[in-house]
């Protein structure tokens, strides 16, 4: 950003986890998910050039998204990024010149500096704050958005600037959003814990579509729904984590795979240990009380652990 540039515009937007409905919310089933307080920025200033220069930074300040664009032809120069990065740009063009966007307008002589708050490969939402980002500033409908660039059941749009957690759902392909108080007595004895092994979401939707059971499926979805509701609603952490549990269950017969408890920490005896998003990687809620969790995670698999209760976007 050039030292004296006007800002023109300026928004945050939050990231995200999803606590339960993962896959199954795809066909209906409700998400539980909570916005968390680390997201990504945008700010754009006047720039003494006409082309719109676009940079996107990670957590620790470096470029890995550089581009400027000709406002009339879109064309295009990008000393950083890949080819599916520019063409995730090229999608949101495309979809704001279809909403009558005046994109010549929008882009002459910009400078538009993403930066986000989190490491990339967490998966708390770094494509889903971009869209949102994006959606606020070219006054678009962020799910919209989303649908076009990402698909998926753009659950995580919410999240961007959502005060609270939510329920989501998808009813007949239209989003369903709803903001709840979830303050349990428990949150201090629920940790997120890094695998270290991110997942592709979009190839984990793929995988999904095709392993998935079609015999009874309503009947899941139901379940889903009901787990859902009744993690939000749990009183205690015994009650929290027997639906934690009946979660796991559920999608492990969805998806054909053995949960990451017995699959990884077949040991862990002091809580329940919960998949968060596509199975295999990225985070999983971890319960237990503080001193169990850290010795057990921290100290014995020395893995990042991190406790929930600070991270998560609160109306408390």
């Amino acid at each position: 950003m050039e030292s004296n540039s006007e800002i023109i515009f300026s928004a945050h937007a939050h990231g995200k986890i999803l606590l339960s409905g993962e896959y199954a919310i795809l066909d209906g089933a409700k998400g539980f998910a909570i916005p968390l307080k680390k997201g990504q920025s945008l700010q754009i200033g006047k720039a003494t050039s006409t082309d719109a220069y676009i940079l996107s930074l990670d957590v620790e300040g470096n470029p890995w998204f550089e581009a400027r664009f000709h406002p009339e032809t879109l064309g295009v120069e990008m000393p950083i990024g890949t080819k599916e990065m520019l063409d995730r740009w090229m999608m949101v063009f495309e979809f704001a010149q279809q909403k009558g966007v005046d994109l010549k307008l929008k882009l002459t002589g910009i400078q538009a500096v993403f930066h986000l708050e989190f490491p990339r490969e967490w998966g708390w939402g770094s494509s889903s704050t971009w869209i949102a980002l994006l959606a606020k500033w070219l006054e678009l409908d962020a799910w919209e958005l989303n649908k076009h660039v990402f698909g998926g059941s753009g659950y995580d749009v919410f999240a961007s600037f959502s005060t609270s957690p939510y329920y989501f759902n998808l009813k007949d392909g239209v989003p369903q959003f709803e903001n709840i108080q979830w303050n349990p007595s428990f949150l201090n004895q629920l940790f997120l814990v890094y695998l270290g092994q991110k997942q592709d979401s979009r190839a984990g939707i793929a995988q999904y579509q095709s392993k998935k059971l079609n015999v009874k499926w309503e009947g899941f979805v139901d379940k889903a729904n009901s787990c859902s509701i009744h993690l939000s609603k749990a009183e205690n952490l015994f009650e929290f984590e027997s639906y934690l549990q009946e979660h796991e269950s559920i999608i492990r017969i969805l998806i054909g795979e053995e949960t990451i408890q017995n699959r990884l920490f077949p040991d862990y005896r002091f809580g329940t240990v919960k998949s968060l998003g596509a199975w295999g990687g990225d985070f999983v809620l971890v319960t237990g009380a503080p001193q169990s969790v850290l010795d057990y995670f921290m100290k014995e698999k020395k893995l990042l652990v991190l406790p929930l209760h600070p991270l998560m976007v609160s109306s408390h």
